[in-house]
Formats: C-alpha cells, structure tokens, sequence
C-alpha cells in the first residue's frame, strides 16, 4: 500500500502567546512517521477577540497553511469538561442524548446550551455491550466565539480539542516507552495564569483538575509581587498539587506515579520547579516532545508540546 502523507496545523494560545505547530504525517501499512515542518509563536496580550484576531492572523502568515492542510485547535476556559465514562453500546444519535442527561449530573455548567462529543476509546471486552468514551462538553457560546475569531483570522478549524484533552494526548504521543497497567501518570501545564493537571495511565480512569496559579505576576517579566505574597501563593500552589495527586491516589488506587511531566511556558522557571518538587515528593520531569520528534528546532522546554500533539492527531 502506497505512503499517505497529511500536513497538519496545530494551534494553542493563552492570555499572553499563540503558538503553532505544522507536522506532516506520513501512514504506512503499520506505522505512522511524524516531521516538524515549523514552529510559530506570537507574543502579546490576547484579552480581547479583536487581539485574539489580530494575533492568529501573524501567525498564519509565517507558518503558511496550504489548501490542503488540516487546522486542529484548542478550547480553553472555565465552561469545558472532559472525562471517561462506560456507557453501552448505542447508535449516534441515540448515544449524544444520552450523554446529555449523564453529563447533567457532573458538569459545573448548563448542558442545554452546550455541544457534546465523544470518542471510542476501548471495549473492557470484545463480548461485553459496554464501551468505554472519553466524553467531551464545550458551552456553545466559548465554542462559538472560538471558532468565529479562527475564521475571521482565516484560519477554520477542522478539529477543535479540549485543552485538558490535548495535554494528556502530548504525553503519549510519540511514547514509545512501555508501561505496565495500574501505574498514573500525571501530566501538568504551567500557564500564565493557570495550571492544569490531566492524569492518565493503562486501565486508569482520565482525570483533570484546574489550579489557578498567576505565574506571570510571580516568575514572568515585569513581575509584580513581593517575595511575602509570593511564599503564601507558592504554598498554596502546592497544597493544591498534592492534593490534586492524593485524591487520584486514594480515588482511583494506583500502584504508583510514574511521574509529574511537565510542559508550559513556565514549566522552565528554576525557582518555581525547585519550590514544588521540594514539597510535591514526587519526581518531575519534562514531557520533551519535540525530542521524542526528532525536532531540532529551538524553542524552551515544553512551551510546544500542545500544538504539536494537536498537529498529530489523526482523526
């Protein structure tokens, strides 16, 4: 069977950068090549749609799309949510609604006004009328204004990802490390205004959890708070990792952690990691997807990992 080759282009962006990544993939009859074809990043301030516009419209024109070339975004803020559920087999249609009446049990947002998707992920076994689906809810209205400033940048997004979603996929993408069941990895996003922790592992349940944590007023240029404030701010910051990690522990029993991998703009601030590995206890350590690559471009540790595994999603 001939090669097949697919230009992806993956884009993420917070309050303070837009970062994008092109791959192209190339399927084989039994494996799947990935190249980093560039690397884009814009600086600024991203509060407003006209920003947002403004920002997206730069970086489509350095990183050039073609016609053919598929666009993977991602969706953050307070009004998403991910999980993994068992729910029996069911046509489309008839599954959509019933995930909406599961979902209205544990979103902490309306479901009425929200879109749902879902993924297969796995059967517990080939006779069982269970399937297990990684469950995605978006509110309509962040959807809606996500996609519009995307298409007035004219950039239209083939895949819209939920970020939670997008920052476990960067850790087993390209893995080709092997990893018995029961062991949890947890993998953390250090933003400028906000963390997120996704956790993940063979036969574990997928789990996330927001921390809102201003790194940019802390570690970033211009910093803006004093060194009393910033001690009270990292404790909190901690207290609220562990836990995070002890609720997985004692909710989910795995045998152990893997690891805390580690990706974002501040994931490379030294006197942020030396403060929380001192008081998380469990070893951390970087999710470095572009070296699993084989990319050589130049850019900080982590701060790609995201658009780079938007840009190699198949599907």
């Amino acid at each position: 069977m001939p090669k097949k080759s697919t230009t992806t282009i993956g884009i993420e962006y917070d309050s303070s950068t837009i970062r994008a990544a092109r791959v192209t993939s190339t399927v084989g009859s039994d494996s799947i090549e990935f190249s980093v074809d560039s690397l884009e990043e814009e600086k600024g301030t991203f509060d407003s749609d006209g920003d947002v516009i403004k920002g997206l419209k730069s970086i489509k024109s350095r990183i050039s799309p073609g016609p053919a070339d598929k666009v993977v975004s991602c969706l953050n803020g307070k009004q998403i949510f991910a999980t993994v559920i068992q729910h029996r087999r069911l046509p489309d249609n008839e599954l959509r609604n019933a995930l909406r009446f599961v979902m209205r049990k544990n979103l902490p947002f309306e479901v009425a006004g929200s879109t749902i998707d879902y993924q297969i992920i796995s059967s517990p076994d080939n006779k069982s009328d269970k399937i297990n689906l990684l469950v995605s809810v978006a509110s309509n209205t962040l959807l809606h204004k996500h996609v519009n400033n995307f298409e007035k940048a004219g950039l239209k997004p083939d895949i819209v990802d939920l970020f939670p979603v997008a920052i476990i996929n960067s850790f087993w993408a390209g893995l080709s490390e092997q990893f018995d069941a029961g062991i949890a990895h947890a993998v953390m996003h250090i933003g400028p205004s906000l963390s997120t922790l996704a956790f993940d592992g063979v036969g574990l349940p997928y789990f996330t959890r927001s921390i809102y944590f201003d790194a940019q007023a802390l570690f970033g240029n211009g910093r803006s708070v004093d060194e009393s404030e910033k001690s009270q701010k990292l404790e909190l910051y901690a207290e609220e990792i562990v836990r995070s990690l002890s609720f997985y522990e004692k909710t989910y029993k795995p045998t152990h952690f893997s690891s805390v991998y580690l990706l974002g703009e501040f994931a490379h601030s030294k006197e942020l990691l030396e403060y929380i590995v001192d008081k998380v206890g469990i070893e951390m350590r970087y999710n470095l997807l572009m070296q699993k690559l084989g990319c050589d471009k130049k850019a900080p540790i982590g701060t790609f990992d995201i658009p780079l595994a938007l840009s190699m999603r198949q599907g």
